[in-house]
């Protein structure tokens, strides 16, 4: 039957679905590839011309085809392949790198964070961005969605995804989640179609913009807010639920500063206006977060009208939010 029928079965297989836009996004990552098979010219007619064909009519973009690699693992050790993913994937395996070395940019604890240690995380990622095709950031919990936020906006449209995530049982508890955290973080990192910053945590995948910590007693810490989560990990699966498209190479863009004279301003009955005056002299901008859909009181002994007026025409900037 094999001998009858292996051509046939060969060159008619179906390809596994997004073959092609996997191939494209690792070319345009820099990747070079090739196909090895272990194949032998002489027992079918034409085969790297039909193998060409094959892949060409599926919109997969590989032109170095090698065959007679009776030994692929060998054979590609030979020839300086950095990486085979065989059909049996323990068979041949080598030279994985996820990661060679270890970045300890701070260590501090996480309350003790500030803008000037996110512009720190920022420099590591962005000085290392060429050689790695995804990172994660170990961060603890408490402004773990206060750092992500901020690394969302310094570096914006990256192809590669920057993954943070942490515990909230250390790493020395019996109990701890943190190797699990880590674990999907990376399995997160891996999926084709993760980009951008992310939180990853206890099985979810939350934009970096959207994440908060709404629980300190339980391993659900985080919530996306007012936004669907993009995944959730199961086993080893990255089930998607929510995509965008992958940024082209050349959207990336990032910055380097931070104004850190912003306050965030929560109103809350009887806070007396003249706060605007106490908070002049050390910001230069306000996010005021106000009641209901954009209530602002006006007392009848203290006008907030005329102290937000007086913050403007000075020069300086508030945003309102709910």
């Amino acid at each position: 039957f094999w001998n009858t029928y292996r051509e046939q079965l060969s060159f008619e297989s179906t390809y596994k679905q997004d073959t092609s836009t996997i191939i494209d996004k690792l070319k345009e990552d820099g990747h070079q590839l090739s196909i090895v098979t272990s194949r032998p010219d002489d027992r079918y007619t034409n085969l790297k011309e039909r193998i060409s064909k094959a892949l060409k009519e599926n919109n997969i973009n590989i032109e170095d085809i090698h065959t007679n690699a009776r030994d692929k693992g060998s054979y590609c050790k030979e020839h300086n392949f950095d990486l085979l993913i065989d059909d049996n994937i323990n068979k041949y395996l080598f030279k994985v790198v996820i990661c060679n070395e270890d970045i300890i940019v701070l260590n501090i604890d996480s309350t003790n964070m500030r803008p000037k240690h996110w512009i720190m995380i920022r420099d590591a990622i962005m000085e290392n961005y060429r050689d790695y095709d995804g990172f994660v950031v170990l961060h603890g919990t408490d402004t773990l969605a206060y750092t992500a936020a901020a690394l969302s906006y310094l570096i914006q449209n990256s192809r590669k995804p920057i993954v943070l995530t942490g515990a909230q049982k250390p790493m020395s508890d019996p109990y701890t989640d943190a190797k699990i955290n880590i674990y999907q973080s990376v399995l997160y990192a891996l999926d084709f179609n993760a980009c951008d910053v992310n939180i990853v945590f206890n099985g979810k995948a939350v934009a970096g913009t959207r994440g908060r910590k709404q629980r300190t007693r339980s391993f659900a810490a985080f919530e996306s807010m007012n936004f669907p989560p993009l995944a959730y990990i199961y086993d080893d699966k990255v089930s998607r639920h929510y995509s965008t498209p992958l940024p082209a190479r050349n959207d990336l863009k990032t910055y380097s500063d931070l104004n850190e004279r912003v306050f965030v301003l929560k109103l809350t009955p009887e806070i007396k206006p003249d706060i605007f005056e106490l908070l002049a002299n050390h910001y230069d901008a306000i996010i005021m977060e106000t009641f209901g859909i954009g209530g602002i009181p006006e007392y009848e002994d203290a006008s907030f009208e005329k102290a937000i007026f007086k913050w403007v025409e000075s020069g300086k900037i508030i945003a309102l939010t709910t």
